[in-house]
């Protein structure tokens, strides 16, 4: 029985000691299977980790520009959007990676969430649920930030703050976002020496298939960890990159320019004797905004790389060290170091503005483009980078303003030191924050009655040394820092508020004009505040000069006047004749009057052309139902004049120069015999 017995027995123990490793190397293999799954959960979670650090970097460098004073100045309300949407971008980004690191920490069945939990996942999640709270914070500021105005934004420290706090390299947030991170990698490293030990006790069952397995498994996790390594090493040096380039026309970036321009001259502000030797130019493409409006996004980023590479082609061509800066939005910059003669600067801008003014085809569009360009060059000594971009920001919307297209240098537009005009413009901004601005009234005479109908409301800055100072001496610098709207609201409140007061007098008015710009006209929030008030105010007219015409938001403009014309707001079109406007666009105009320009009343006696011109307005004004105001009126003959042309109104220094409140109030009571 023995006989039978034995080889039964070792057969039994074979089978079962064959079945017993091949139940070892299947578990192994589980094992081994879960434990790369696990591995790659651990791998992607440590670059999502490793990402939310650079993003709480990025988000820090960010803050600290709309932080620091010198690169805070330099901003407009269009970078400001740009960067306010860089920052919702950036957090949305964290508060996401934050949810892939929860999932993959949870497995994805129970298999693994029972591993994770075993082997080390419970310290990780108390990071991650030790993370969330500060998220939540830094979510709830962009939340914040983002339904912020511009003055808030740019205010600097104190609104800053919260968010800087967090996002800086000293914050909890940072420190547990790289404690995160570390715990994570340590995990994968761990995870990688138990499989290590897998494939040992592998090797003891079956060399054959723990060799195959090793082959196949080991090496192949050995490179992803090496390509993981690699991956994270190139997506730093790629973020390095985001962060001082332009994504879209790969060009250094606002940053990069701030910098440079910094090393370039405040590096080197002591050495007065030195010239700098560089220039500095600032371009704009003419009426982008218009481009992106009517032809969309699409074609307005092919617009900005085309103009980039033209911008490149330009610049290959010169000798000396020259660098191009994306700005933001269709904002250009220009640094020409190592460059000593003016002349070559100015055929460089011409080469500039040949290049960019040939036509631009994009799906089947092929648009006519031109560009404006404010130049300083050699700045005297001392100055500063930031007055330095600002004197090129000056000339650059001086060229604006005489009809886009070219170039300017500071030096040929002005010979105020930029430092005086920084001290203006700052003392302006002072000037809107305190409401330093007084309102003037000069009236316009009805003809039939000889009686006062309308008055036109005149702002002036009273500066606290200067006295009384005119719009035409910083009207320009007021819509070039966008605070046009600001002085305009104070100037409808002051004019409300003297309304009133003759109102109770019985100083009856048809209309207070109010002057409108073309900046105003398009600003959205502002026509907001200004339908609130039209709406409460029937005295209220306003004036637009006929130069709307020319501005490429006609269309927007002329809705825009035709809600306020629904509102009851008189709309009178100021400046006519002076070249802009033709029948069609009068016709096209929500206009109730026109106000015929005092160069026409000037040469009126002497000038028989002048008259025929203003018979003609005046005539085809009546017969358009519209009413007429001839501006300038200086005497009794042109006066007399006008009355027979069938002139409704008249204003002008004959009746009365710009008026104070108290003056206006009495020049009112005797006209009303009061």
């Amino acid at each position: 029985m023995q006989h039978y017995l034995w080889p039964y027995n070792l057969g039994t123990n074979s089978v079962f000691a064959f079945f017993s490793i091949t139940l070892m190397i299947i578990f192994c293999s589980v094992l081994i299977n879960l434990g790369l799954a696990l591995q790659q959960n651990m791998l992607k979670a440590s670059g999502y980790s490793y990402d939310q650090k650079i993003i709480l970097n990025k988000l820090d460098n960010i803050t600290q520009i709309l932080i620091q004073e010198s690169s805070r100045k330099m901003l407009t309300p269009r970078m400001v959007d740009n960067l306010k949407n860089d920052i919702q971008e950036n957090v949305s980004l964290l508060k996401k990676h934050q949810i892939e690191i929860k999932k993959l920490l949870e497995g994805n069945n129970i298999i693994e969430k029972k591993s994770l939990d075993y082997f080390y996942s419970y310290s990780i999640k108390k990071q991650v649920d030790d993370l969330n709270p500060y998220l939540e914070k830094i979510n709830k500021r962009s939340q914040y930030i983002i339904h912020a105005n511009f003055a808030s934004l740019t205010s600097g420290y104190n609104f800053w703050t919260p968010i800087d706090s967090l996002s800086n390299e000293d914050s909890k947030l940072l420190i547990i976002i790289s404690d995160l991170n570390q715990s994570i990698h340590q995990a994968a490293l761990n995870q990688n020496k138990l499989l290590k030990i897998l494939y040992a006790i592998l090797l003891l069952l079956a060399l054959i298939g723990l060799w195959s397995i090793w082959f196949f498994k080991i090496n192949r996790l050995n490179k992803a960890l090496e390509k993981s390594y690699l991956n994270l090493s190139q997506k730093n040096e790629t973020l390095s990159f985001q962060a001082s380039h332009d994504s879209l026309t790969l060009l250094p970036n606002r940053f990069a320019f701030n910098k440079r321009l910094h090393d370039l001259i405040d590096e080197n502000i002591d050495e007065n004797n030195k010239a700098l030797n560089f220039s500095l130019i600032l371009l704009d493409i003419d009426y982008f905004k218009s481009i992106n409006d009517t032809l969309g996004h699409q074609t307005g980023d092919a617009l900005l790389s085309e103009v980039a590479q033209r911008l490149m082609k330009v610049i290959n061509s010169l000798r000396t060290s020259t660098t191009i800066y994306r700005l933001g939005g269709d904002e250009f910059a220009i640094i020409l170091e190592n460059i000593k003669n003016k002349l070559e600067v100015q055929r460089y801008s011409e080469d500039l503005m040949n290049e960019l003014h040939k036509t631009f085809t994009y799906e089947n569009h092929t648009l006519s483009i031109s560009c404006s360009m404010g130049i300083v060059f050699n700045p005297p000594r001392p100055i500063n980078s930031h007055e330095a971009f600002s004197a090129a920001d000056i000339a650059l919307y001086r060229v604006k303003e005489n009809g886009r297209g070219h170039f300017l240098f500071y030096d040929d537009i002005s010979l105020v030191p930029v430092r005086e005009l920084l001290k203006t413009e700052n003392e302006l901004r002072a000037a809107v924050n305190n409401q330093d601005f007084l309102v003037y009234y000069q009236p316009i005479i009805n003809l039939q009655t000889k009686h006062i109908d309308y008055i036109e409301a005149l702002a002036r800055w009273n500066h606290p040394q200067l006295g009384i100072i005119p719009p035409s001496q910083w009207l320009a610098i007021a819509e070039r820092l966008s605070l046009v709207s600001l002085s305009t609201l104070q100037v409808l409140n002051k004019a409300d508020s003297d309304y009133q007061t003759w109102l109770a007098q019985g100083l009856q008015l048809k209309r207070i004009n109010i002057n409108f710009t073309e900046a105003l006209l398009v600003n959205q929030q502002a026509l907001q505040e200004l339908n609130i008030f039209s709406n409460q105010r029937p005295w209220m007219g306003i004036e637009v000069t006929e130069s709307i015409i020319l501005d490429r938001s006609f269309s927007t403009i002329k809705k825009h006047l035709c809600h306020l014309k629904k509102q009851g707001v008189e709309i009178f079109l100021d400046d006519f004749g002076t070249g802009f406007a033709n029948l069609s666009h009068l016709r096209e105009l929500p206009v109730d009057t026109i106000k015929i320009d005092r160069s026409f009343t000037a040469e009126l006696l002497d000038n028989k052309e002048a008259q025929v011109i203003v018979k003609f307005i005046i005539d085809l004004a009546n017969r358009l139902n519209k009413k007429t105001v001839c501006e300038g009126v200086e005497n009794t003959e042109t006066l007399d004049l006008l009355m027979k042309m069938g002139c409704n109104y008249s204003q002008g220094f004959l009746h009365s120069e710009p008026l104070s409140f108290q003056n206006m109030t009495n020049l009112l009571k005797r006209d009303r015999n009061l």
